[in-house]
């Protein structure tokens, strides 16, 4: 008896049902969609450089300023991104120490925080030299080096190289923070025409490197 009396229960559930559906479809009521697999969307290959200073001293109350620190200064500044499930608040990709360390931002795949335009963020890869190479700028050289330290203009020329191969990068998008906004940034003591020149050099370098080591036929 019970179990007559459970399945006229269920019975009357599933009519119910119909009779919901019909009538929202007579009524023209929208249905829920079926869901689906969102996939998300690739960010576009990277078409360009910029270089940046991080416009501070080498040391901020007795600690080294490096990716770590400027990670919590744009914290501060709401640059915040999610990729591959891991938050970066640091809007450039790469950081280069004083001393020619090389610490990494966000990864490459991720849309950068440095330019103050979406289209230069999204498109371009975004290098910061630690210091204060700008005349204007509020340390001016102060606790740190007028214009870049020898050791962070190799780690550049051989940072950039790297990155144009890898993505087919042209000289001409290596370009400063100022050519795209309205900044100083990285200041007027950096010597971007010899960056330049240092970076054609060494890329001449490395196609030569490749033809030697390639293997003959």
């Amino acid at each position: 008896m019970r179990s007559i009396r459970t399945v006229s229960v269920v019975i009357v559930f599933i009519l119910a049902g119909c009779a919901i559906v019909w009538y929202l479809y007579r009524t023209g009521y929208p249905l829920p969609a079926p869901l689906t697999r969102v996939i998300p969307v690739r960010p576009p290959v990277p078409e360009g450089i910029l270089i940046h200073h991080s416009a501070t001293p080498f040391r901020l109350k007795g600690r080294m300023v490096d990716a770590k620190k400027i990670d919590e200064m744009h914290q501060q500044r709401g640059f915040s991104i999610v990729c591959g499930d891991k938050t970066y608040h640091i809007g450039y990709h790469y950081v280069i120490l004083p001393d020619g360390r090389i610490q990494p931002g966000r990864p490459e795949n991720c849309h950068g925080a440095h330019s103050g335009s979406s289209y230069y963020n999204s498109r371009y890869l975004g290098i910061c030299l630690i210091g204060d190479f700008d005349s204007h700028g509020r340390w001016n050289g102060r606790r740190s080096a007028k214009e870049p330290t020898p050791a962070q203009i190799q780690s550049l020329v051989k940072l950039c190289a790297k990155l144009m191969q890898k993505y087919n990068i042209p000289l001409q998008n290596v370009r400063r923070h100022r050519d795209v906004s309205q900044t100083y940034c990285p200041g007027d003591r950096f010597p971007y025409r010899r960056v330049q020149m240092l970076i054609a050099q060494e890329l001449e370098k490395r196609i030569q490197n490749a033809s030697v080591t390639q293997p003959t036929r």
